[in-house]
This record gives C-alpha cells, structure tokens and sequence, in this order.
C-alpha cells in the first residue's frame, strides 16, 4: 500500500478580502490638544516642510485625515498652490487604490513611427460599473496649452508630466467621491493664478474663489489717498561722544534681553522668532526659553505675546544670530 503525500489532504479555501478604504496608520490626534501637541512635536523637528508654522501643519494635519492619509504623509503628499490645497499624482493614485473602489488601472506610452514617446494613454475602471474612464496626454496637448518647453519639470521630465497629466483627469474624473475634490498637484502647478471678486449677493454666499468674467473690469471709483511719509527721528550725535557698546547678551540664568526700536513689523518679528526656536538645540532652546521668561512670553507659543515684549525677544534673537554669524 503507497502512501499519499501530505499535501493531497490540505483543503483548499477561497479567501475574500472585503473591499474599503483601509484605516488610517500612524499616530492619530483625537482633539484639538492632541492636535497642537502633535503640531509641536512636528515643528520642532524640522521634518515639516519648509515654510510651515505649527498651524500650517495641524490643517495639513486635519486635510490629510479626511482624504484618508495618517499626519505624516499629509505633511509628505499635501501641497497649496495659488491658495488652494493640491495633492501629488503618486499619493492620489495610492488613495484611489486604497479605497477598494478601482477594479483596474493602466498607464499606456503612445509611441510614433519611429518609437519616441508622444504621449501617455491612462485608463481606469471602477468597481461596479462596465464603463472605462479613460484619458489621453499628447506632446501635441502640451504644445496647444503652452506647456511644452516650459521650464521647469516640462524641460526635465517631459514624459513624467505628460503621464501625469492624464492621469490626473482619469483619477479626477472617476474618484472625485475619494480624492474629496482635490486637484492633483502636477496639474495645478501649470494653472496660473486667477482673481478673485468678493460677492456681495445673498443668493452668491458659501461660494469661494469665483474668477472674474472677462468683459468684468474692476476699477477704483476713487484711489486711496495715500499715506502719509513717517518723519524719521534725527539725534544729534555729539563730536566727543564714544561710540555704544553692544547691548549685553542675556544669559540662560538670569539675563533679561535688551530691546531697541522695532525694525521689523509684528509679523516679520514673528517669523524670525519662530525660524530661531525651531532650529535651536538643547543648549540654545535653555537659553531662549530663559530669555522668554522675564518678558511674560510662553517660549511655545510667542505668536500670543504682545507687540512690545515680541519686539525686546526679537532683538535677543537677531543678537545671537550675529554671534552665531
């Protein structure tokens, strides 16, 4: 009597995975005071892109969540264009993926006669309906909108654009319910800017960004009239006087920085500020922190403190930064 090999006996199952978008990954805010404490730890780090204040990245934060990305690809995939929040081609397509929603998906490259690409071919079908979305980008595409031989990504890698390109109309198209009415960013980067009227019409309120029509001219009844010149202060310098001394440098004990007049407005002083912190180390940060003390100012939050106590911590920061220099 042979005997049978083991596998003859294994049953053999059918597995069925359900279809859905995936849970969000990653450590994820639950309120507001998680949300900030998040925004900090993000701020601090200086793996935020550049450019974001702790509130650029609780909303990128809050943006990303409701399209399905966890904090830190939101900060990764998630650009403003012209005012408006985009999202890159790649992280789109991952989404759309994602969801459970997109049945197939192919990217095609149109070649000529002689084998050089001229274009890209993007198709897609959707879960539950017989119909292809279907999109093509040709270089012939790209010379009618002006976009051919744009410096820039169009000089460096043309065909990427151009795949990019139609497949931002197939995704946008056939997933707008999962990409939640977001433009693809390797789109919107082409678009120019465009004006923007305020409507005062009661039946017009909730709508944003409504553009101009052409023959629409928006003109001043009467200019402004303008602003007066500030009188700059003139000190007499005496011929015997010594020249001052650099104002002391507080230190992280307990130094209290020395202010001069305001060079900068509120914001700039602001910005400055924000730049120095978040790029202190352990050393500079105990030094800042112990400068922000005698001035009533909470060292996270500076954009809280008044004019003038911003103004004296700003001129203790463009001091150590002359130092540093």
């Amino acid at each position: 009597m042979t005997q049978q090999p083991n596998d003859t006996a294994v049953e053999k199952r059918e597995v069925h995975v359900q279809a859905g978008p995936r849970p969000i990954g990653g450590l994820i805010p639950r309120n507001l005071e998680e949300l900030g404490a998040l925004s900090h730890t993000i701020f601090k780090s200086a793996l935020a892109p550049k450019g974001f204040s702790k509130e650029s990245i609780a909303v990128a934060v809050m943006m990303g969540m409701e399209v399905g990305l966890s904090p830190m690809q939101a900060l990764q995939n998630i650009a403003v264009i012209n005012g408006k929040p985009s999202i890159y081609g790649d992280a789109a397509l991952g989404l759309c993926r994602a969801s459970g929603l997109m049945a197939d998906f192919a990217e095609t490259r149109l070649t000529d006669d002689t084998g050089n690409v001229v274009g890209y071919h993007c198709m897609a079908k959707r879960d539950g309906q017989e119909a292809l979305i279907e999109h093509s980008f040709t270089i012939e595409d790209a010379k009618r909108a002006k976009l051919w031989n744009k410096s820039g990504p169009w000089t460096e890698y043309p065909q990427r654009m151009l795949q990019m390109r139609a497949r931002s109309w197939v995704l946008r198209d056939g997933f707008a319910d999962v990409l939640k009415g977001l433009s693809i960013r390797e789109e919107v980067i082409d678009t120019p800017a465009q004006v923007i009227a305020t409507v005062d019409d009661p039946l017009s309120a909730g709508v944003h960004d409504l553009a101009l029509p052409a023959p629409v001219e928006v003109a001043a009844e009467s200019a402004p009239a303008p602003e007066k010149p500030k009188k700059k202060r003139k000190t007499k310098k005496k011929a015997d006087e010594a020249p001052p001394e650099d104002p002391p440098t507080p230190s992280p004990g307990d130094a209290t920085p020395v202010g001069g007049p305001p060079a900068f407005s509120a914001e700039q002083a602001l910005e400055t500020i924000l730049e120095y912190s978040g790029g202190a180390r352990e050393e500079k940060w105990k030094a800042f922190m112990a400068a922000c003390k005698p001035l009533g100012i909470d060292h996270d939050a500076p954009e809280e403190a008044d004019e003038g106590p911003l103004q004296e911590l700003l001129s203790y920061v463009l001091d150590m930064k002359a130092k540093e220099e």
